[in-house]
Order: C-alpha cells, then structure tokens, then sequence
C-alpha cells in the first residue's frame, strides 16, 4: 500500500505543478487553488508512503520521477525545447533513481548509527538530590 501512496503522491506533485504553470503567475484563481489542493494531497500521501518505505529512497523517487515526468511534459505539452543535453540528464536522474531503488535490496554493509533517546522531563535539582540520598 505504501508504494502506492508513493505513486499517488508523486501523480498529484506532478498535477498540482502543471496548475502553478496553468495559473500564469497566480493570475488565474482555479489553477492557482488547485495548485495547492494538489501539492497538499501529494504530500499527505508522501508522508503516508515514508511510514513504510526508506526516506532516502521514498524523497528520491519523489523528486526523481517528478521531475522526470515534468520535463516530458514540459516538452510533449507546453512545447518546451528538448535538447540532447536535457534528455542525457533526465536519462542520469532515471538512471540513479533505479540504482538508489536496487540499493535497497542490496546487503547493507555499513550499519546505521543509533539514534539518541532524548528525555523529556530533564531531571531537577530536586530529584538529583533525593537520588543521592538513596545511593551513599
């Protein structure tokens, strides 16, 4: 389920951007709210993928495949220019976001560090003095 939020979340960053280039600058009020209603879902529905799926690989995928579906319709839709510069690059961010997608089902060889307990309730002087009492 947590992939397909990913997917959903990655569709609706995608729509939500061609509504902030549909709304001219924010001179058009729907695609102007849309915009917004479509980048919140999206990240509702990131928020919901990265309960279950690596940050690092969730965050790269998001921004990988966004910006890779953007640029094909920046092309195919607004008519934007498609240099052999532009389609190398996009070929590389699709490249690396497969790798860092295979990286997860490779052997981990370097283990994470562990993540420090913070308190809440710092301890006070009080408390500190009536430990003592108690351990000579």
């Amino acid at each position: 389920m947590s992939w397909l939020f990913l997917i959903g979340g990655i569709a609706l960053e995608v729509v939500g951007t061609v509504c902030m280039k549909l709304s001219e600058g924010f001179t058009r009020p729907l695609p102007s709210v849309l915009m917004f209603v479509f980048w919140g879902l999206g990240f509702v529905l990131l928020s919901l993928a990265i309960r279950r799926i690596d940050l690092s690989i969730a965050y790269a995928l998001w921004s990988g495949m966004g910006v890779t579906i953007m640029t094909l319709i920046g092309i195919f839709w607004f008519g934007e220019y498609a240099s052999l510069v532009k389609l190398v690059s996009i070929g590389l961010v699709v490249a690396g976001t497969i790798g860092l997608q295979l990286s997860v089902s490779a052997p981990h060889s370097v283990p994470a560090a562990p993540v420090p307990q913070v308190t809440t309730n710092p301890p006070t002087p009080l408390t500190e003095s009536a430990q003592r009492s108690h351990h000579p």
